[in-house]
């Protein structure tokens, strides 16, 4: 994935937007063959003949990507809404950090957000260069004739996909009913914020600096080109944001939990703190994606996260409007 790095960087900004691009194709173009040495969850190895005469929807994903996490419910919905109708979805996890390449993790967070549908663990990226990809997350729709119809890239426009698949079907009707609780995305937030050296964008060492998107380490923190680790207890981060949510990947050393006190303008996150913060703290234990600020409304201000001791590692803030 490091090989991705590049482009990838570029690309942050313009991902963390809703949508990058949605299209019918004029020209429909053969799919590629899902074929791959990759590990199957949730089913069996499939090939391209197994789902010959079905209509497929190929989702390119990781789970500790906020833009992936938000389109779950609506692709559950499409799951169970059209199941019997000929239609299937097949996931196509490819990780952006070495961690998300472990098996456990994916099936855990399988588990977390109840995907009942085939995925598949493409840690070498063979599925991604196959359809050319570049984003997190990506919709490929296939026909029953093996051809893709429709692509898009990044979030939103879910009525439009949601058209795509029934025409495909050759379905009329109403809409389907979407379910699950989706967060927003507002042109007035914080872009993507990596914290490894390789993507590490607004970092600044002093805190009259701290505005506008930036970002510093307070303390003794060890860098690497994926995340920042704590090396102390109290080191910490602070971020001046903007937007309604804030969410960090985070995860330890050693696999052992760790607590960090999470604290907005100062003061204790109490009041607003997201829904894996309890009392102030949150509770390092997976590597995932952890909710530490819902401000119930678009807004502004400084987070700070100081980890209880060391081993604590950050990788990237993303960020939910309202």
């Amino acid at each position: 994935m490091r090989k991705l790095f590049l482009f990838l960087s570029c690309l942050a900004l313009l991902l963390s937007s809703p949508v990058v691009h949605a299209e019918m194709l004029a020209k429909p173009l053969p799919a590629p063959d899902i074929s791959t040495t990759g590990e199957w969850l949730n089913s069996a190895p499939l090939t391209s003949k197994d789902i010959k005469g079905k209509v497929v929807l190929v989702d390119f994903w990781t789970y500790s990507c906020i833009n992936c996490l938000r389109t779950l419910p609506y692709i559950k919905s499409w799951v169970q809404q059209y199941k019997d109708k000929g239609f299937m979805v097949i996931g196509v996890h490819a990780p952006e950090f070495d961690f998300e390449k472990n098996k456990a993790n994916v099936e855990k967070a399988i588990k977390r957000f109840e995907l009942t549908y085939p995925i598949v663990q493409d840690n070498d990226h063979i599925l991604w260069k196959r359809f050319a990809n570049q984003y997190w997350p990506a919709h490929y729709l296939i026909n029953k004739d093996g051809k893709i119809v429709y692509t898009h890239f990044g979030e939103g426009q879910y009525d439009a996909t949601e058209k795509a698949i029934r025409d495909a079907l050759n379905e009329t009707g109403e809409k389907a009913r979407l379910t699950g609780s989706i967060d927003g995305y507002s042109n007035n937030q914080t872009p993507e914020t990596y914290l490894g050296l390789a993507r590490a964008e607004r970092l600044v060492k002093a805190w009259d600096n701290l505005a506008g998107d930036n970002w510093m380490l307070v303390g003794d923190w060890k860098r690497t080109a994926e995340y920042s680790e704590a090396n102390a207890e109290g080191a910490s981060i602070k971020i001046h944001f903007r937007g309604g949510k804030v969410f960090l990947v985070l995860g330890t050393a050693d696999g052992k939990p760790i607590k960090a006190k999470i604290s907005l303008d100062g003061k204790p996150a109490t009041e607003f703190a997201g829904k894996d913060v309890k009392d102030g703290e949150v509770t390092v234990t997976d590597h995932r994606l952890y909710e530490l600020i819902d401000l119930k409304k678009n807004s502004e201000g400084v987070l700070e996260i100081a980890a209880a001791q060391s081993g604590l590692r950050a990788f990237a803030f993303t960020f939910g409007g309202y």
